[in-house]
C-alpha cells in the first residue's frame, strides 16, 4: 500500500500542475481576447470609432503643441479613433519617461502617465493658446518655457484658480476659451479626481493630456462582469 501511495503522489502533483497551467493559459487567452476581439466590437457599437490595443509611438507628432513634457522613452497603447458630430477624435494611453542624473545617480522618472486626446476644431484660428494646471511655485519656470507667449487673464475665478493660460494672441485666446469650454474643462478635471489636465490649441486642433494613474481599457477580473462601463 505504501508503495502504491508513493507511486500515485507524483502523478497527482503532475496532474495538478497541468491543471493550473491550463487554467492560467485559458485565463490569459480570455483576457487577451477581450482587448483584441471584444473591446473593438463595443467601441464600434458606440459609434464611428475603432479601437486598437497595440500601437506604435505617437507622441512626438504633438511636440510642437507645447505641452508634451521632455522625455526619452514612450510606451503607448489602446488607441481609439473616430468622429463625433464632425469632430475627429484620436485618443490613446501613454507613459513617458526620462532618464536623469549621471553615473550612480542615474534614474528613470515617469514624466507623464495618462490619456492623450486630439480633437479637430470647428473654430478656425491661427495662433497657439496653452492651458496649464496651476504651477504655483513653478510659475517662473513656466514663464521661461513659454517666453514667446503672454499670460492671459480671464474673468473666471474658478478657472483662474485651477489653470494658467498662455497665448500669442489675447483676442484669439478669449475666442477659444468660452465660458462653456472653461466650465466643461473644470468638470472634466473634477471627473478625473482633480488630476492634472493640460491642453493646447494649435494648428486648428485641441490637444489634451490628462494624468491618470490607473490603466484604462484593461480586462477586469474573470470573476466580475465585463461591462466596459468604467472605461
Amino acid at each position: 500500500d505504501e508503495e502504491a501511495k508513493n507511486a500515485i503522489f507524483p502523478g497527482t502533483v503532475i496532474a495538478l500542475v497541468a491543471i493550473v497551467w491550463w487554467v492560467n493559459r485559458s485565463l490569459n487567452a480570455y483576457q487577451a481576447s477581450i482587448k483584441s476581439d471584444i473591446f473593438p466590437e463595443i467601441v464600434e457599437f458606440l459609434g464611428d470609432y475603432q479601437f486598437t490595443a497595440d500601437i506604435d509611438a505617437r507622441i512626438n507628432r504633438f511636440k510642437d503643441f507645447g505641452i508634451v513634457p521632455s522625455h526619452d522613452s514612450e510606451s503607448s497603447e489602446d488607441r481609439i479613433v473616430g468622429e463625433y458630430k464632425g469632430v475627429h477624435i484620436d485618443l490613446f494611453e501613454t507613459r513617458l519617461t526620462e532618464t536623469r542624473g549621471s553615473e550612480e545617480d542615474r534614474q528613470t522618472v515617469t514624466v507623464f502617465k495618462g490619456v492623450v486626446i486630439s480633437l479637430s476644431m470647428n473654430k478656425r484660428f491661427e495662433g497657439k493658446t496653452i492651458v496649464l494646471k496651476d504651477q504655483g511655485r513653478l510659475v517662473n519656470w513656466v514663464k521661461d518655457k513659454f517666453s514667446n507667449l503672454e499670460t492671459v487673464k480671464l474673468e473666471d475665478p474658478r478657472f483662474e484658480k485651477e489653470f494658467e493660460i498662455y497665448s500669442n494672441d489675447q483676442v484669439e485666446a478669449r475666442y477659444l476659451l468660452t465660458p462653456s469650454f472653461m466650465n466643461r474643462l473644470s468638470d472634466l478635471r473634477a471627473a478625473f479626481g482633480g488630476k492634472g489636465i493640460e491642453c493646447s490649441f494649435f494648428q486648428n486642433n485641441l490637444l489634451m493630456m490628462i494624468s491618470i494613474e490607473r490603466n484604462m481599457f484593461e480586462p477586469g477580473s474573470i470573476f466580475e462582469r465585463e461591462d466596459f462601463i468604467d472605461d
